[in-house]
């Protein structure tokens, strides 16, 4: 205690950080177990802004579950947290606490104040001196706003790249790498978007993360024309999605499968259905796609 200092309890830090094995692996009902195990003894220590880094992983969980009412939640009670410590530990998570929250806005098609969101991930990280939290905000701002920004999320995926290469940190530079193929998916470069998505999925231990990476790849195959190929990586996705319980995910990763399965689109389309919650990230996924169409008349 005495080398802690101010710092919030260490036996609260590795019960949280524990939590990330079993996520590592695949494995998010342990996670979210092991998380729960620590905010239990945050809230027994006493300490202010000890509950932190708990409830971010929660919310980390909560999302790959597919229960964003519960992560929006968690997210709401980190911040009270984040916003006004005194300890730069706690602080330092507000930075990522923003960008979680833009996340779960993007999903919802919230589209300005998902931006508005990200931008204050950026500003928090600079405003503490943590680039290493501006580098997994700018990733997550490539990754859910290349719908409707992406230019910008490309420069911010392959800046973010460029910075967990510099940095050694492989598990953002994979999840970067992944970013960088969306967006240029979004962008209509197929080619190259397929390339960098197959690399990100090799660089991606994480099986469930992997599988994010997979769904991509598998949508950017169907648009090619592949749908050989595309059904084996949405497959694989797939399997792993819903062995984890990843519920938003494995409805993702069915609804392509009815373009690269063609004689049984309607059945994943069913399918698709009887896994999704009723939340407007869900019901987005039902939308009509928005193509670019050019008609040629004479």
């Amino acid at each position: 205690d005495a080398l802690l200092g101010a710092k919030t309890d260490l036996s609260v830090s590795v019960a949280a950080h524990s939590s990330l094995d079993a996520y590592s692996k695949g494995d998010l009902a342990g996670a979210e177990r092991a998380a729960r195990e620590a905010l239990l003894l945050a809230d027994a220590s006493g300490q202010p802004g000890a509950a932190a880094v708990p409830l971010v992983y929660l919310s980390l969980y909560s999302y790959c579950l597919g229960d964003f009412e519960r992560a929006t939640g968690m997210l709401e009670a980190a911040e009270a947290l984040t916003a006004s410590s005194p300890i730069a530990e706690v602080r330092n998570e507000g930075a990522l606490v923003a960008a979680f929250s833009g996340v779960l806005l993007a999903v919802r098609g919230r589209q300005s104040e998902a931006d508005c969101s990200f931008a204050c991930g950026l500003a928090r990280a600079a405003a503490d001196d943590a680039p290493w939290y501006g580098t997994m905000v700018r990733a997550l701002r490539a990754e859910f706003t290349a719908e409707w920004a992406p230019h910008r999320s490309l420069l911010d995926a392959r800046r973010a790249v460029e910075e967990a290469e510099a940095t050694g940190d492989s598990w953002w530079y994979g999840f970067a790498r992944m970013a960088e193929g969306t967006a240029l998916a979004e962008l209509g470069e197929l080619i190259e978007a397929r390339d960098v998505l197959t690399d990100a999925a090799a660089q991606l231990q994480n099986p469930i993360e992997r599988a994010f990476a997979q769904t991509h790849l598998g949508e950017v195959l169907v648009r090619l024309g592949d749908r050989g190929p595309a059904r084996i990586v949405l497959n694989a996705a797939r399997a792993a999605c819903e062995s984890a319980g990843a519920r938003y995910w494995a409805t993702r990763t069915t609804l392509p499968m009815g373009a690269a399965d063609r004689d049984r689109g309607g059945r994943w389309l069913r399918l698709a259905r009887s896994t999704a919650k009723d939340d407007p990230a869900y019901d987005r996924l039902f939308s009509p796609a928005r193509e670019l169409s050019i008609s040629v008349l004479g």
